[in-house]
């Protein structure tokens, strides 16, 4: 009997539907994951970003494929996909029992799946291991709900899974402020965090115009801040994903704990106690942006991004202008610098220029070449 269900529950992972949270940067993508925590519905973990972390791991000249042995592979996934995390809500195992059963799960599954394709039985294996031991009933569920931080990692799931996607949006000023704010690096200009921020916002806003249809749904920040308009939105959400609305919804939790949030302006680790009260009212939220940016920075972002802003309904503070325009751009493009002589900070104006032009012209492909994992 006990063979039976695993092999039941091995053939429903197989053909089983994925929903992929995704976003357009700092834009409280944790707080929608921990929403669909503890789902009857639903296979949900802790932040996964399954092919970011897959890339990553195969940079630092890992081998992972199918022919390592399982035993090794499973060493593999612990230490560079379910490693410990600062973040509690980002652990993927309470003790080390825990890490131990998974082991055993996941290379049982590994050895008898008959996935055709490594990466989607790695994937797979990955959520069976941890379903089981946190008792979850892989028969009962109809989607395995994913995180995948960086957009650009988004099509690799279309390969191998029928998908959904939920893409989390932000006004981009704070969603910038923030996130520069959280890495204490207030000079726009400077190189490779701006430009992971830009390429990320526009891969997301590619990929949200590729695939604007049934099978990509975008969940503004704005429209989940206070109870009734969260209540609201969580139902159109769950129409969408053809599932049934309860309360729990409207509780962000993680293992059924009650999850506090994060912000980069109050530290960057989780909340052990809640949010300040009307922390996320918009006039607050604006409050904060706006000591954190000065007026050159609010008008570059604008420009950069005023098409997108203005399609998804944030209001602009500066007139898109032709001299607004050049303005940003020169500044974006050659304000550049570095404590190096006066030859070298030539040489690295150059590179910036043209990676970051590469950036705006074509975002997907210069993530490529572009580190903006």
């Amino acid at each position: 009997m006990k063979r039976e269900i695993f092999l039941d529950e091995i053939e429903k992972l197989d053909k089983i539907d994925l929903v992929v949270l995704s976003c357009y940067g700092h834009v409280g993508i944790d707080y929608v994951g921990n929403l669909f925590d503890n789902n009857k519905q639903i296979i949900r973990f802790p932040p996964l970003s399954f092919f970011r972390k897959l890339k990553i791991a195969k940079k630092k000249g890992i081998e992972i494929n199918s022919n390592i042995s399982i035993k090794k592979l499973s060493g593999i996934v612990i230490n560079n996909f379910l490693h410990k995390s600062c973040l509690a809500s980002y652990n993927f195992f309470q003790n080390n029992s825990q890490k131990k059963q998974f082991k055993l799960f996941f290379e049982k599954f590994i050895k008898y799946s008959n996935a055709n394709n490594f990466e989607k039985k790695l994937f797979l294996g990955i959520h069976y291991g941890l379903s089981k031991i946190y008792r979850i009933k892989i028969l009962n569920k109809k989607y395995i709900f994913t995180q995948e931080d960086r957009t650009n990692h988004c099509p690799s799931y279309d390969k191998y899974f029928k998908t959904k996607y939920i893409l989390v949006i932000r006004d981009p000023r704070p969603t910038f402020a923030g996130s520069l704010g959280m890495h204490k690096f207030w000079n726009l200009h400077k190189t490779y965090s701006f430009d992971r921020l830009l390429g990320n916002w526009l891969i997301a806003d590619q990929f949200f115009k590729k695939n604007k249809n049934n099978k990509v749904y975008i969940l503004q920040n704005e429209k989940f801040q206070g109870i009734l308009k969260l209540r609201k939105e969580m139902k159109k959400l769950s129409k969408w994903l053809n599932i049934k609305y309860s309360k729990e919804l409207t509780k962000p939790t993680y293992f059924g704990k009650v999850w506090h949030g994060d912000s980069s302006y109050l530290g960057k680790n989780e909340q052990t106690k809640p949010l300040p009260k009307n922390f996320y009212n918009l006039k607050n939220v604006t409050k904060r942006w706006k000591s954190k940016l000065n007026d050159e920075q609010v008008l570059d972002i604008e420009m950069l991004l005023f098409y997108s802003m203005k399609k998804h309904g944030y209001r602009l503070e500066n007139n898109v202008t032709t001299l607004n325009l050049i303005k940003a751009y020169y500044r974006i493009l050659f304000s550049y610098k570095e404590k190096y002589n006066f030859f070298k900070n030539i040489y690295h104006t150059i590179k910036n220029v043209i990676r970051r032009i590469l950036i705006l012209i074509n975002p997907l492909f210069a993530a490529k070449f572009v580190d903006l994992n």
